[in-house]
């Protein structure tokens, strides 16, 4: 390989007969540099360390550590192929499998920490929990869960092989597949919660998690599952051809995963097709992932590497010389993205953005770039707000919780909303550990048309989104109204008589009426019960069989969550004018 002076923003073309370099400007889908390896295939998906430092396996049984120039940094030799992902720890330990069946912790200088013996060859990425304890399935059927040290915690015998990558929910919960055809969900103990069983083998695609804790995984049944936390079907849709890819969850709930029928596919949180794109895959797929732009990376067994519009039209790709088989991609901060070919060769190309991975509840095969495999330690519910039937000129309020799993306080910055019909309060704030904050969410439409915001969540410098929808009443609503009059000095019910106009200057006539000084009013003896639709009213208040009015005010009536909307209201002799 030819070491190259790589920077993000100008590559170094170096000919090899002349004596100098010509920089030339790095544009998106253009190779930046290429590594090759002396493997005949590389199926490992790469992580990233907090140094930027790379780290990939390869069948040549070496797993490799990269600088971000494209310098190899150092290798370390198994004795069998490296066919699962490196997956690192807060502290830098990389952590992976080997077909020699031990599972290797390496320090981030490529020292070997330990090493621990399964009974079969490993092709599952490592999860990470919490508290350090690493989870990942071997070809014995074990699920096993590591002590930080390397001593066995538990471990939770399958019905058959285990390649799939296991996933770390907020709650500590593990879940995975295997090729007895079930998802599992087990404990952080080691305890079977429930599984699934899917109509065929699930073998590399691992899965998937939004906030709400539903899963989405594949099956070589050709389906793509989709299971609430409870192991009940939400609902699965069947595709032409086997799926081995893992999903990815893209900012608004969209799926996208591959499968074996040659298509890449966007689906909808409801399940319905968004698009899909011919990527002629015919094996066992790719694992996408997301850019913070919204683009989608994706690889497939014809050699290309490609790059989609999140409206599923082709922004770019990139041709290598072998396939890009049952591998994932991932991004650095400066918007390079690293993947594997089966030509032996470790890419880096321009993507032509200057960010990273998109900050979803699950943007890649393993989550983020270290391939922790969990969660974050913190929930925002709902991850959707809707806030239904509001009335033009009028305001109504949701709430959203947001919960620190952490042990850590959880700073939230700031927050933001692009759509000024809404309002978030407070603003910022802190979550102390094990606890929870209600954030209120307004929606004040000036219209009937239905609107739609983005609010961020700036938590310990992250931006995490939540999307709200507002829907204004396409029709006003018949509520029912009980109003009470009350004597201010007896405190008795007072009769009166009640002169109700809307907006438009007409006179509401819910009960029998009668005529005042070119007035319509309905009389109340004090404790009165009525149907009006929902909007804006100027009420006005005269004293039993009195003329005059002795209060007056502008009432909302709005559609709520309560059977009857109920104004009280305490009058006295003099006349109030409110």
């Amino acid at each position: 390989m030819t070491i190259l002076n790589i920077s993000k923003n100008s590559l170094i073309f170096c000919c090899m007969l002349c004596s100098y370099v010509t920089p030339i400007l790095a544009a998106a889908g253009n190779l930046i540099w290429k590594m090759p390896t002396t493997g005949n295939y590389i199926s490992s998906s790469p992580s990233i360390g907090h140094d930027g430092t790379i780290y990939f396996g390869s069948s040549n049984h070496n797993l490799y550590a990269v600088h971000p120039n494209g310098k190899k940094k150092w290798q370390y030799h198994t004795n069998g192929e490296i066919d699962d992902s490196p997956s690192i720890s807060r502290n830098g330990t990389i952590y992976f499998g080997s077909f020699d069946t031990y599972f290797y912790a390496l320090s981030p200088e490529g020292k070997l920490l330990w090493r621990y013996k399964t009974g079969d060859l490993i092709r599952s990425t490592p999860a990470i929990a919490v508290d350090g304890t690493i989870v990942f399935g071997s070809y014995d059927g074990y699920l096993y869960a590591l002590n930080p040290d390397g001593t066995l915690k538990w471990k939770y015998k399958a019905g058959g092989k285990i390649a799939s990558s296991p996933l770390i929910s907020l709650d500590g919960n593990i879940y995975f597949g295997a090729r007895d055809w079930n998802v599992y969900a087990l404990t952080s103990y080691g305890e079977l919660m429930w599984k699934y069983k899917t109509g065929g083998i699930i073998h590399w695609s691992s899965p998937a998690a939004g906030y709400d804790g539903v899963l989405y995984i594949g099956s070589f049944d050709g389906n793509l599952y989709v299971i609430n936390p409870d192991g009940t079907l939400r609902w699965k849709y069947k595709t032409g051809g086997n799926i081995g890819s893992s999903p990815a969850l893209g900012k608004d709930g969209t799926v996208y995963f591959e499968s074996c029928d040659s298509y890449f596919y966007a689906l909808s949180v409801d399940g319905t097709l968004k698009w899909k794109y011919d990527v002629q895959n015919t094996e066992l797929g790719c694992h996408p992932v997301i850019g913070k732009d919204g683009t989608i990376y994706v690889g497939s067994d014809d050699g290309h590497f490609y790059a989609l519009n999140p409206d599923g039209i082709l922004k770019w790709k990139y041709e290598t010389k072998g396939s890009l088989l049952t591998t994932g991609a991932t991004i650095d901060d400066n918007g390079i993205i690293y993947f594997v070919s089966a030509d032996g060769n470790f890419y880096a190309v321009d993507t032509g953005t200057n960010t990273g991975i998109a900050d979803t509840p699950w943007p890649k095969f393993h989550r983020d770039a270290r391939n922790s495999g969990k969660m974050e330690l913190f929930s925002i519910s709902p991850p959707h707000l809707i806030i239904r039937d509001v009335a033009a000129g009028e305001t109504k309020e949701k709430i959203l919780v947001v919960r620190n799993y952490d042990t850590e306080p959880l700073n939230i910055e700031h927050i933001t909303v692009n759509n000024d019909r809404f309002a978030i309060s407070p603003n910022s704030t802190v979550i102390m550990p094990s606890d929870s904050i209600l954030i209120t969410v307004s929606f004040s439409p000036v219209s009937m048309d239905e609107q739609q915001a983005v609010s961020i969540l700036h938590i310990d410098s992250r931006e995490i989104p939540v999307y709200i929808t507002g829907n204004p009443l396409s029709e006003p609503k018949q509520v029912p109204v009980r109003l009470i009059t009350r004597d201010g000095e007896t405190g008795e019910l007072m009769p009166c008589r009640i002169f109700l106009e809307d907006s438009h200057g007409r006179f509401i006539l819910p009960q029998m009426s009668e005529s005042l000084q070119n007035k319509m009013f309905f009389v109340s003896p004090g404790d009165i019960e009525f149907f009006v639709f929902t909007g804006e009213y100027n009420m006005s208040i005269a004293r039993g069989n009195e003329y005059i009015p002795i209060h007056n005010e502008i009432i909302r009536i709005q559609a709520n969550e309560q059977e009857i909307c109920t104004i009280e209201r305490t009058l006295h002799r003099w006349i109030h004018m409110k």
